[in-house]
């Protein structure tokens, strides 16, 4: 075991070689800053929004949910995104090749409470002088197999990586494995994909085949996304069957907070989020009048909304997965795009009540430069540059495909399922 997570260790720490790019293209500085603007607006009102119902809808989806603008005092910090907020600060110290052991430091100086499973054991192994990537392999943190961390703490990967996915995978990876393993590493491969193509691609099915091909076939993951995918097009009007399907399915052999059963939730979401997302008469029959309401709604792309409801409807971890979908519309769409009930409330203003050594409150406008800040780092690293058109600056980047994401060796015990057993 020791003797695969050095390799493991030296195969993350070591620069990995440069994407091969497919093609040279631009995005303007202001779209740029827009877009992540817009991804951490999402994340945070998906956050809000999501946590009166985690764990909430376990054996049967959650009733039809309207919007409420109960969160009007601003968003606070939750490990949704408060992980990534360390994240954020530690590329800042110590550069894009953060190594595991200033992983480790980050930990010990910033985050000390209100994390959870995976996340909790991993901490507490830095603690006995433990570093990553031992603290995510099943052998010493036993929930690492199935945890969500893999997804819920790696979207900032794809939003300091634009239209670079491999690149964003590299980060996810990486970083994934401080806490999770196999199945689970595979959503920070998937979501990162997503988040860094969501840049130049707007239609979620596109995003999720594009995100589907970095994934091992033989893996739970790829075969839950597939499925998934399947069922949509086989139930377009009626995503309880799709749920219905999901949970008898796999619920059975992941945990309610594994990270395939709720990244196959965040791909229904999304995938019926498109559409009109409420049950309609007759179980599935169309309704001519409200068709036409929903063709009106989708002209004015309010998939936002009707995409974090149903994350929270479709249920399991359910603040998670409406932080994550809403984080990938919101990057889709850009901050000036978002429906103002949603983004309203949050003030823009990010309260920090969980993350020693960090501000207590900051404007959400200010992290997302900061991000951006970032972005450009790794966009220069990557063979790309900034120039200025017309006086205005925009970022020249070089075009990546996602690679085939390696699925981590088997573990004795560590409860994966095999697709098919």
């Amino acid at each position: 075991m020791r003797t695969f997570l050095a390799a493991l260790g030296l195969a993350v720490l070591a620069p990995a070689a440069p994407a091969q790019p497919v093609e040279k293209t631009t995005l303007s500085a202001a779209v740029y800053y827009d877009k992540v603007h817009g991804a951490w607006l999402g994340e945070c009102a998906g956050n809000m929004f999501g946590l009166p119902y985690e764990m909430k809808f376990i054996e049967e989806p959650g009733p039809d949910i309207q919007f409420r603008p109960d969160y009007a005092d601003g968003a606070r910090s939750d490990d949704d995104t408060d992980i990534e907020y360390v994240y954020l600060h530690a590329l800042e110290e110590h550069g894009i090749g953060l190594t595991y052991a200033q992983v480790a430091e980050e930990w010990k100086s910033h985050i000390n409470r209100r994390v959870w499973v995976a996340n909790k054991r991993a901490r507490d192994l830095m603690d006995e002088g433990v570093l990553p990537p031992e603290t995510g392999h099943p052998s010493r943190n036993e929930k690492a197999w199935f945890n969500l961390s893999g997804q819920f703490t790696q979207e900032l990967w794809g939003m300091i990586c634009p239209g670079m996915p491999a690149t964003a995978q590299r980060f996810g990876d990486k970083f994934a494995h401080v806490v999770v393993y196999g199945e689970s590493v595979l959503a920070a491969h998937y979501f990162g994909v997503l988040y860094a193509e969501g840049f130049f691609e707007s239609d979620v099915a596109t995003l999720i085949n594009t995100a589907l091909s970095a994934l091992p076939p033989e893996s739970a993951f790829h075969h839950a996304v597939a499925d998934v995918a399947r069922w949509h097009r086989e139930h377009p009007r009626d995503w309880r069957a799709a749920r219905k399907l999901l949970h008898d399915k796999y619920a059975a052999h992941w945990n309610k907070n594994s990270s395939v059963l709720n990244g196959a939730a965040c791909t229904m979401a999304l995938l019926y989020g498109e559409g009109d997302p409420w049950p309609r008469s007759g179980r599935g029959r169309p309704d001519p009048v409200r068709d036409a309401a929903s063709d009106r709604h989708r002209r004015v792309r309010d998939d936002f909304g009707r995409t974090i409801l149903l994350a929270c409807m479709i249920g399991y971890d359910a603040d998670c997965n409406a932080a994550t979908t809403g984080g990938l519309l919101g990057l889709i769409h850009g901050a000036s795009r978002l429906p103002e009930k949603w983004t309203a409330p949050l003030g823009d203003t990010y309260r920090n009540v969980t993350r020693d050594g960090l501000p207590d409150q900051e404007r959400i406008s200010d992290i997302a430069h900061r991000i951006v800040a970032i972005g450009e780092q790794v966009i220069e690293a990557n063979g790309g540059y900034v120039r200025d058109r017309d006086g205005d600056e925009e970022y020249v980047i070089l075009r990546q495909r996602p690679f085939l994401a390696p699925l981590d060796p088997k573990v004795e015990g560590d409860g994966r399922w095999v697709p098919g057993a």
